[in-house]
């Protein structure tokens, strides 16, 4: 009899970890298709376009960081550098659009856990907990966030 109440509370014990790990599974699998979305929309030009996020511009992480968003003239009035900071680690280890959208995901699969843990702390139940998490995880106002490799600044 002992034994089985031992299980059971190492059971109960686990569920959580595996309902965070399946709010992680839900954003995978709801933003999958975007590892071959290539770059499109502002990531031609953000990305593609920023000669500091070239692969070859390693030592240049002091513009990098004091830099602005948009290049150019009269365009530099966003700052985003921790956003270009990531983008230019995956660049210098030759990342290609692929590997940056797996990066997005793969942020986006982290939040969807970090809400989990935050919605069952402050709810107090498992079950509605993933609930919240999941349709955060898949709800298609994310695509653009997750999709989009400048989206990675959402």
């Amino acid at each position: 009899m002992a034994l089985a109440g031992l299980c059971h509370n190492a059971a109960l014990r686990r569920a959580p970890i595996l309902m965070a790990l399946l709010a992680a599974l839900v954003a995978l699998a709801a933003h999958l298709p975007a590892l071959d979305a290539g770059l499109v929309y502002d990531d031609r030009e953000v990305i593609a376009g920023n000669p500091l996020l070239a692969p070859d511009s390693a030592g240049e992480w002091g513009r990098l960081l004091t830099s602005g968003w948009w290049q150019g003239p009269g365009r530099d009035l966003l700052w985003r550098p921790l956003t270009l900071a990531t983008v230019a680690v995956q660049q210098v280890a030759g990342a290609g659009p692929r590997s940056l959208h797996a990066g997005n995901l793969l942020l986006h699969a982290g939040v969807s856990v970090l809400l989990f843990l935050r919605a069952r702390r402050l709810i107090g139940r498992d079950g509605a907990a993933l609930a919240a998490a999941a349709l955060f995880a898949a709800h298609p106002l994310t695509g653009e966030a997750v999709t989009l490799i400048v989206g990675r600044a959402d």
